[in-house]
């Protein structure tokens, strides 16, 4: 966060970086306005993982994007508005949304949920 060695404040994406490493780190980010690398920054959530070169992150990516790509396209949609609700909102609100949204999954008639869970559902024992 070098805003403040530039004579401004952090705002919008500081308040949000507390939420994912904590008040303690982010402050630190924010007072001293220093630089840190990947590795520095992993362990501390925010980053994921880090790669030792460019094929590796080729690898990481595919893989990624084969997984959530296999998922239902309406699942992913729910869940990733669910996620910025959860983020942004109460304990109560966050609940409300997550009844809401599952529900929603099913005024077709649950196409999408059938169509996924027919793998689990049909599998051999």
């Amino acid at each position: 966060m070098p805003e403040t060695k530039f004579g401004i404040p952090s705002v919008i994406e500081a308040r949000l970086l507390a939420n994912i490493i904590g008040w303690q780190k982010a402050k630190e980010m924010f007072y001293f306005a220093k630089f840190y690398s990947a590795e520095e920054v992993e362990p501390w959530g925010l980053v994921d993982k880090s790669c030792r070169d460019v094929q590796e992150l080729e690898e990481m990516v595919h893989e990624a994007v084969t997984t959530i790509s296999s998922f239902g396209p309406k699942t992913m949609r729910e869940q990733k508005t669910l996620c910025r609700i959860w983020e942004e909102n109460d304990l109560v609100s966050g609940i409300e949304a997550g009844i809401h949204s599952y529900a929603s999954m099913f005024q077709d008639g649950g196409s999408e949920p059938k169509h996924y869970m027919k793998t689990f559902t049909e599998r051999k024992r």
